[in-house]
C-alpha cells in the first residue's frame, strides 16, 4: 500500500503568505526586505506565492530584517503578528539596521566601530 504524495505545496504557500503579511505590516516592499536579507525580490516572490519554501537560514534572516522571532513566520494559524515599531531616533535606526545584518557583518562593524572609537 502506498502513501498519497504530498508534494508540500500546501505548507509552502501558508509560509509564503504569513511572510507576505508580516511584510505587508512591517509596510516594506518586496524589494526592500529581499535586499535586507540578502536574495533576490525574484527568489522573495516566489516565497511568498509558495512557489518553493524558504530554507531555514533564509527563513532567520527575513525575520531578522522584520524585526520578528523566526518562528513567528512559521505560525501559520497563530495570532496575526505586531509591526514592528518604526524607529523614533538615530539609534533605534541604527538598531534595525543591526539586526538586518549577518553574524559576520555585525562583527565587523564592531571592529570599525572600536576603531573609530580609539581616535
Amino acid at each position: 500500500m502506498s502513501l498519497p504524495s504530498d508534494d508540500g505545496a500546501p505548507l509552502r504557500q501558508a509560509i509564503g503568505r504569513r511572510i507576505r503579511e508580516v511584510r505587508e505590516l512591517a509596510e516594506l516592499s518586496q524589494e526592500q526586505l529581499a535586499e535586507g536579507a540578502g536574495t533576490a525580490a525574484s527568489s522573495l516572490s516566489r516565497i511568498e506565492r509558495g512557489v518553493r519554501g524558504p530554507s531555514a537560514i533564509m527563513v532567520i534572516r527575513l525575520a531578522r530584517v522584520l524585526g520578528v522571532q523566526p518562528g513567528a513566520l512559521l505560525e501559520l494559524d497563530g495570532e496575526p503578528v505586531r509591526p514592528p515599531p518604526q524607529p523614533a531616533s538615530q539609534e533605534d535606526e541604527l538598531l534595525v539596521a543591526w539586526r538586518s545584518l549577518d553574524v559576520a557583518q555585525q562583527e565587523m562593524l564592531v571592529r570599525m566601530m572600536k576603531a573609530a572609537a580609539r581616535r
